[in-house]
């Protein structure tokens, strides 16, 4: 399964990032779900908070299901993780962890992604470029207890590093699994 995470308040932005326009009249949160899409992932979870109605009418043509964080407010990314896990389907075996304001990342990053999920069935993995990791990371199921149980935001950055060095890294030729739209600058650039 997939979890996108599209909780955030778009605060350094100024107005709700997801929805600016990215490509072919599609907005960046489209334009993500669109990727996802065209390579049959299912479930796709999106998790909404700041801005809920109007991602979810961003979305409304695609087959995709919604997780509310409840907690978005005071903790975004820890609390969409945590709404994204419980919403997957008990049959999930993983679950592929997108952000929703990085529109750049090709969809050969994921696919990359998914291919060494299939044929090294390998708990954790992660894009790697430039010997950094980066953007989207795939968590077997058997992990999710412990990301369910984290109670701060920090907590899956803390978590993420410590388990790295058994995850498999995935070399990719893009620096874009480190660059999120996060200001009007990034979103210029």
């Amino acid at each position: 399964g997939v979890v996108v995470l599209a909780a955030g308040a778009s605060k350094r932005m100024g107005e709700p990032k997801l929805l600016l326009p990215w490509t072919n009249r599609r907005t960046i949160i489209e334009h993500i779900v669109e990727q996802l899409v065209k390579l049959k992932t299912d479930p796709i979870v999106v998790v909404t908070g700041h801005y809920s109605a109007e991602i979810k009418q961003a979305l409304d043509r695609w087959e995709v299901q919604f997780a509310q964080n409840r907690t978005y407010k005071t903790a975004e990314l820890g609390g969409s993780l945590r709404a994204g896990l419980q919403a997957l389907p008990k049959t999930a075996s993983a679950a592929l962890v997108v952000l929703g304001d990085q529109p750049n990342i090709p969809p050969k990053v994921t696919q990359q992604i998914l291919m060494a999920y299939a044929e090294q069935q390998r708990e954790i993995i992660v894009p790697y470029h430039d010997g950094r990791a980066g953007d989207p990371v795939l968590i077997a199921r058997r992990h999710w207890p412990e990301l369910l149980a984290m109670k701060d935001d920090a907590g899956f950055e803390k978590w993420l590093a410590a388990h790295i060095p058994e995850a498999l890294r995935v070399p990719v030729d893009t620096d874009a699994i480190f660059r999120s739209v996060d200001t009007p600058q990034d979103y210029r650039e």
